[in-house]
């Protein structure tokens, strides 16, 4: 949260990047991807065979940059109210499921950072 803090005056994907790297950085069994946008597929649900049966399955991880650059770009409005912007960031933030974990942590800071940042 800290980190978080302390990037909330600049909203980049760099400055995700860096929040989700000081959030899992000592992560058991995660560090190789703090602070790196997931190179695979992920799925949230009970089956573990495959996406086939999952709840929800994010986008490819090939379109995560740029879906994290428009999160950025939404972030920087200044024509909505605070609350509904954060609340709308942060939900696009979860389904597009950025990272291999620690998707809710980082997102729960950037709501942080925007809220403070605004």
């Amino acid at each position: 949260m800290e980190a978080a803090l302390r990037l909330s005056d600049n909203i980049e994907v760099a400055a995700i990047l860096t929040m989700h790297g000081e959030l899992m950085r000592r992560q058991p069994g995660f560090t190789q991807h703090a602070g790196r946008f997931r190179q695979e597929a992920v799925w949230i649900g009970r089956d573990n065979a495959g996406p086939i049966g999952a709840d929800f399955v994010a986008p490819q991880h090939e379109r995560v940059p740029d879906a994290v650059q428009d999160i950025v770009e939404f972030a920087k409005r200044d024509d909505l109210p605070v609350l509904i912007q954060v609340a709308a960031a942060h939900a696009q933030f979860e389904t597009i499921h950025p990272f291999v974990d620690g998707n809710g942590r980082t997102g729960r800071a950037l709501a942080q950072a925007m809220l403070r940042s605004k």
